[in-house]
């Protein structure tokens, strides 16, 4: 799907027939100046938003300007949020400047935590620097994931393409 609402919701993706998904988002950017977060859900067709206390996460941040500054640091490091963060200020409706991300999410389906990653790469808002993830956490709470919720921290997304691939276990 496209990209287009403050909360692009995917219901109903995540079955006992697959036990590992990817998601792909490539040239994702707000009409706002805000971050990427996400949040899974449950309850199938009809999903709701799980937003409790019981997302942990971390993760490493890499950047680089044109000028030679680079770095490395800890970044989206979290414990007991209500979401995922998975990249910084992203650029307010700039098609030049967008983020794409590859999510992989572990064994949602079961009634036990459940385990994701994220590779990311993008513009900051600036758009001075090359910015780059990677985020490893858990959603800690033993509900059955059936879908995902891509959120924008604030306004709208103004574009980016969302794809959810199954993988069967052989």
């Amino acid at each position: 799907g496209t990209l287009s609402t403050a909360v692009f919701n995917i219901d109903n993706v995540f079955s006992t027939s697959h036990r590992v998904y990817k998601i792909f988002v490539d040239g994702a950017y707000p009409s706002s100046d805000g971050e990427f977060q996400f949040n899974f859900r449950s309850g199938g067709a009809s999903g709701t938003i799980q937003n409790a206390s019981a997302y942990r996460f971390t993760g490493i941040r890499q950047e680089r300007n044109a000028g030679g500054t680079s770095g490395m640091a800890l970044a989206n490091d979290s414990w007991g949020l209500t979401y995922v963060r998975l990249g910084q200020s992203l650029e307010s409706s700039n098609a030049e400047y967008t983020m794409n991300l590859e999510l992989t999410v572990y064994n949602p389906i079961d009634t036990k935590p459940t385990y994701f990653t994220s590779i990311s790469n993008q513009m900051d808002a600036s758009g001075t620097y090359i910015v780059g993830y990677h985020n490893n956490g858990i959603y800690f709470n033993n509900t059955s994931i059936t879908g995902i919720a891509l959120n924008t921290e604030s306004g709208n997304w103004s574009g980016g393409k969302v794809r959810v691939y199954g993988f069967k276990e052989s």
